[in-house]
């Protein structure tokens, strides 16, 4: 082999161990994005669905809050332990089971068929039920009781089918079962979170609501007349040469985001009185106090 020869043969195999080394990164960079991009857009959702029904709670729509992305991605931060808790659970549940149907089918191959048979008849009675209350076709079960019947009832076909293919080559694909599966679960499992971000942020608006004395008091200052004739909040005319023309007191701050003050009467009792919406311009003056 001449020395050129030589030459070139080398460039190829550094090209292609750079090209394996730089795939291979990629590889890992896919592997770490793909699930922190799903559990970002997961944290949103459930963000979005507790928002909603904490403001919904106090008949505000959510959209005039104005909150970004980031603030939905830092409200849903406290919902993470859930889903992460739940899927590290369901990873531990999964191997247990797996080896234990392992055990059983090997020190008795007579039980394979029963066992598989078994296995599946739950799985398809928790799936049944699950699907007709998650379309809504009827309500044998309360919906957070749903969603745990389809997450069971996809453990449930996974072990059967297992069952069947321990030592043994099954019809199905690896792959697609699992991926059906998987499914499944995570669509349990997505279900029950949103239905528990629902209940925490009513369950957070009803204790906002009880205790609104905790609230920081909000003193509105206007260059007009709002006309706010609300129980418990209190009107004075000031001066005609003051910049700010009228006063109103017995308020409560509820938030202010995208310059907007979204505030309560001090009184207020859901379906008495509405929340207050003003944008923050010059014409209005709010001082807040504890």
């Amino acid at each position: 082999m001449s020395r050129q020869s030589r030459a070139r043969r080398a460039e190829s195999e550094r090209f292609a161990a750079g090209f394996a080394a730089t795939h291979g990164s990629l590889e890992y960079i896919t592997l770490l994005v793909t699930p922190l991009a799903l559990f970002s857009g997961i944290l949103y959702f459930l963000a979005w669905i507790r928002t909603r029904a904490y403001f919904s709670w106090f008949g505000v729509d959510p959209q005039l809050v104005g909150f970004s992305s980031q603030d939905y991605l830092l409200r849903g931060a406290t919902l993470a332990f859930r889903p992460a808790a739940s899927m590290v659970l369901i990873g531990v549940v999964v191997f247990v089971a797996m080896r234990t149907v392992t055990a059983a089918v090997r020190r008795s191959p007579r039980a394979r068929l029963p066992l598989a048979t078994t296995l599946c008849g739950l799985a398809v009675a928790s799936l049944s039920l699950g699907f007709v209350v998650l379309f809504d076709l009827a309500q044998p079960t309360p919906p957070p009781q749903g969603a745990l019947l389809l997450v069971c009832g996809g453990l449930l076909a996974e072990l059967g089918m297992f069952a069947t293919t321990v030592d043994r080559r099954g019809h199905m694909p690896v792959f697609l079962r699992r991926a059906l599966v998987i499914a499944v679960v995570l669509l349990g499992l997505f279900w029950s979170c949103s239905i528990q971000a629902q209940q925490a942020g009513r369950q957070t608006a009803r204790d906002v609501a009880a205790a609104l004395d905790r609230q920081p008091h909000a003193v509105l200052y206007s260059t007009t007349d709002l006309a706010l004739h609300l129980p418990g909040v209190h009107r004075e005319s000031l001066s005609k040469s003051a910049r700010y023309r009228y006063r109103y007191s017995g308020l409560r701050l509820l938030v202010f985001n995208a310059k907007r003050w979204i505030l309560l009467p001090e009184s207020w009792q859901r379906g008495d009185a509405p929340a207050i919406i003003l944008p923050d311009t010059t014409n209005l003056r709010v001082e807040l106090r504890h």
